[in-house]
């Protein structure tokens, strides 16, 4: 006997624990999956006769549905016949036929009491497997709760850690702005320890100096001495004869005394060597004087009457009042050294005038023009803080779309139309007064022959490059 001839009524019982197991899998969270020919018949809280056929349709189709059924599809549940259907042992279809013939011979009063007693017991599996999966919705539910909980706590340590993060942030920028700042008074530092060394190494020199000059001062002073407390010839207190008298006196004839002379030789020498004790002494305490604090100081606006590139015309009054001589340089110091040009950009009043484009394109080769002048001026406005100096910086004019942005410590000088920066430089230079000391920094051979010919100091593009820090 196949399994399709068996009646939809026999089988009931069987198909109704399949509905419940179907709604009770529904309501699980998450639901279980339920076989699409059901799906339409959920709503209901019993089994309708209509969904008979749908239901024993899943039971067949669908194996994992049928096993799940199989798990609480006990034959007290669903009758003899139901769980030989269902499990489908071997011989499982001649034991069903016999289960239906002894059925039938059976009398309807006896049929009636074993349905009632099946029904009793269906019953009460039914609410035992009813109590089963609402415990098993509790734990879902209990489960669900506590990854709620888990998701809820997740979010806010994330949260947590964003802030951290933002802070950590914010902490590693302000430590960036420090190290900025740490790196640039290392740089400063770095050049006053530069200029103490070349204090020290010009002290060491100094303190030579001074004890050559004073050990012959000592000499001379003794040779002095000795001179004057020689005796004096009687004709020494010879009337003296008049210039025109001395003048006139042949060669050959009588001359001063020879103690005249070495009196007169000693007080030469001693004349001399007080001169150098002078100068070293002098030498030695400008090397002695503090190093000049970095005090930003304004460059001062040109005066009216000045042409286009900001000198003063040649036939200025200034010119008038003498030569101008070169800032001296300390004893030791050669005019081609970095120490040179620490010294002259801080001599008092000196005017410093920086060929523009020749130190740019040296310290910057790399970089376009208008880069290459921006970085300039931004390394002059610093020595102008250091070195509290009045600089003008010169420019050819003539591919100059914009000037220079921002306020700025130096004066800044275009060449205007057909004039180069070297005439403007020249000119500057032989404008000022020449009390003022001027020095120019370039490498330009023709704009050195030429300053250099009106009493202005020279350094070169790379001395002040250096001087500002910047390595050629």
């Amino acid at each position: 006997m196949a399994g399709t001839e068996l009646d939809d009524d026999v089988l009931r019982p069987l198909l109704e624990l399949a509905f419940v197991v179907a709604v009770v899998g529904a309501r699980q969270r998450p639901p279980l999956a339920v076989p699409a020919p059901i799906k339409p018949y959920l709503r209901f809280q019993k089994l309708p006769s209509a969904a008979l056929v749908p239901v024993r349709k899943a039971l067949e189709e669908d194996e994992d549905f049928r096993a799940r059924v199989a798990l609480v599809g006990e034959e007290t549940l669903v009758g003899r016949i139901g769980w030989l259907w269902l499990h489908r042992p071997e011989g499982w279809e001649d034991e069903a036929a016999g289960v239906v013939a002894d059925d039938a011979a059976t009398d309807e009063a006896e049929a009636a009491r074993r349905l009632e007693r099946s029904a009793v017991k269906r019953l009460d599996a039914a609410e035992q497997a009813a109590r089963r999966a609402t415990a098993e919705l509790a734990a879902v539910r209990a489960e669900l709760a506590a990854e709620h909980r888990r998701r809820t706590d997740a979010e806010h340590a994330a949260t947590r850690a964003q802030r951290r993060l933002v802070a950590a942030e914010e902490e590693l920028a302000g430590a960036r702005r420090r190290l900025g700042k740490a790196q640039t008074a290392t740089d400063e530092l770095d050049v006053v320890v530069a200029q103490l060394v070349a204090r020290d190494a010009l002290l060491a020199t100094r303190d030579v100096e001074l004890g050559a000059a004073l050990d012959q001062a000592r000499a001379l002073e003794a040779q002095l001495a000795v001179a004057v407390a020689a005796p004096v010839e009687p004709a020494r207190a010879a009337p003296m004869p008049v210039a025109s008298e001395v003048s006139s006196t042949p060669v050959g004839a009588a001359g001063p005394s020879p103690d005249h002379v070495a009196l007169a030789a000693a007080l030469t020498e001693a004349a001399a060597a007080s001169r150098q004790v002078a100068a070293a002494l002098a030498a030695a305490g400008q090397a002695l004087l503090p190093v000049q604090p970095s005090v930003p100081r304004l460059p001062s606006l040109p005066s009216q009457g000045r042409s286009a590139s900001g000198a003063t015309p040649r036939s200025s009054p200034a010119t008038s009042r003498g030569r101008r001589r070169p800032a001296p340089l300390p004893g030791g110091v050669v005019g081609d050294s970095i120490e040179a040009a620490f010294h002259l950009v801080r001599v008092p009043g000196i005017l410093v005038v920086v060929d523009g484009y020749n130190a740019a394109k040296l310290g910057w080769p790399d970089l376009a023009l208008a880069e290459q002048r921006a970085r300039l001026l931004d390394a002059l406005d610093e020595l102008v803080m250091r070195a509290a100096c009045d600089l003008t910086v010169v420019f050819d004019g003539a591919d100059v779309v914009s000037g220079p942005s921002g306020r700025r410590l130096q004066r800044v000088l275009f060449s205007p139309p057909a004039v180069s920066a070297d005439e403007v430089i020249v000119e500057l230079v032989e404008s000022t007064s020449p009390e003022r000391p001027v020095v120019v920094a370039t490498t330009d051979r023709e704009i050195r022959d030429a300053v250099a010919s009106v009493g202005a100091n020279v350094v070169s593009s790379a001395q002040l490059l250096a001087a500002i820090g910047r390595r050629t």
